[in-house]
């Protein structure tokens, strides 16, 4: 909660008006000692149904302690589930289910990896330096991916949602398919259109990535002020990995004990919000190969089936890891996932799980003709 207490009651408000959305009939939990087992449990199942026109998020931030440099709206998400399911435990039960399953699992299938074990049991390192090289050999020849003044990253994630729901119950988490649609605006602002996304393969590959969403009623679609560097930020970046580390990590302090994970943080972001040039995200390769705490994978298929090299390092939280998968013939970030290597009782999941993933589907510079309806978009 906040200490605006006019804020609170809006928050409230939503709240119950997403729970009517689905069907919430107000119970008195008083009455009948069983309704409050039962309302813990069908409190799984509204958090597993997220109405994500009601939560505002931000584009992908970094992870591992880098901030970009606009507050986040990760606060807002997690208060509004928290208030979520203080009033559904305590006031409401679901009764009966209605329509069908959402599609969720609890965590994905891991992918295929031949150092997995090394990533899940913290064995010996294997040195990734000569990888990352190599993948920057690769990417520096490329060609810029188009020349139209807008940038637009699509991107398939799976997100973590978890209702910690009090001492008395474990926690619960879900992972929501989610497909975000990114216009980098000439004028700084950015869009971001979200629908629900496919569910997965039994391997763990998206099913039918991305084109089964296209037409479809997006779930937010929401414009923002950007980052305060600017749609150029990229663009300005030294091609000299000893000056663009000092770029990248401008805190050093904060970043000294887990370096490797700061560095990947904010490859990651920067890859997931503007559409970088050849030579850029070869010179993001060549910082990381300078970078002890890298390991080789080898060899894998990323989420959208593509062929994929694999690296690992750990987060700025202990008990968990990151994955970089990139392709080795053109040097492209494919995407990133988390994995819990610990069990997280605060999360309510056993290790090994993937606990979050997203995957670039694609890249490029477009016209301003290809951005939807201004109109449409709900903007702050």
């Amino acid at each position: 909660m906040t200490d605006d207490p006019t804020a609170d009651g809006r928050l409230e408000a939503e709240v119950r008006d997403l729970l009517a959305g689905l069907g919430v009939q107000p119970r008195d939990l008083e009455a009948d000692a069983a309704e409050s087992e039962r309302a813990a449990a069908d409190l799984a199942r509204i958090l597993a149904t997220p109405r994500v026109s009601d939560v505002r998020r931000a584009p992908h931030e970094p992870r591992g302690g880098v901030e970009p440099a606009r507050g986040s709206r990760r606060l807002r998400v997690a208060t509004f589930f928290a208030v979520a399911a203080t009033i559904a435990v305590a006031t409401v039960v679901v009764r009966p289910w209605t329509g069908s399953s959402p599609a969720m699992a609890a965590t994905p299938a891991m992918l295929q990896l031949q150092g997995v074990d090394d990533v899940l049991d913290g064995g010996s390192e294997q040195s990734a330096s000569a990888e990352l090289l190599r993948l920057a050999d690769a990417a520096e020849p490329g060609s810029p991916r188009g020349s139209g003044p807008v940038q637009r990253i699509l991107l398939d994630s799976w997100v973590l949602t978890t209702d910690e729901r009090g001492e008395s119950s474990p926690a619960r988490s879900v992972l929501t398919p989610v497909t975000s649609d990114h216009f980098v605006l000439p004028d700084g602002r950015s869009r971001v259109i979200e629908r629900r996304g496919d569910p997965l393969d039994p391997d763990g590959r998206v099913v039918e990535p991305l084109a089964s969403t296209q037409g479809k009623p997006s779930d937010t679609d929401e414009t923002f002020a950007g980052p305060d560097e600017g749609p150029g930020f990229a663009d300005r970046l030294s091609l000299d990995p000893a000056v663009l580390r000092q770029q990248l990590i401008d805190a050093p302090a904060e970043c000294a004990r887990t370096m490797a994970a700061c560095l990947a943080a904010r490859t990651t972001f920067l890859h997931y919000n503007y559409v970088l040039r050849p030579d850029t995200a070869a010179a993001l390769w060549r910082t990381l190969a300078g970078q002890p705490g890298f390991t080789y994978l080898g060899r894998t298929r990323d989420r959208l089936d593509r062929p994929a090299v694999a690296f690992a390092t750990p987060t700025t939280t202990k008990g968990r890891r990151q994955l970089l998968l990139a392709d080795p013939a053109t040097g492209d970030l494919l995407g990133s996932e988390e994995i819990l290597v610990r069990d997280d009782a605060d999360l309510g999941l056993d290790a090994p799980a993937v606990i979050e993933f997203i995957a670039v589907a694609s890249s490029a510079r477009v016209e301003a003709d290809a951005v939807p309806d201004p109109s449409l978009s709900t903007t702050y």
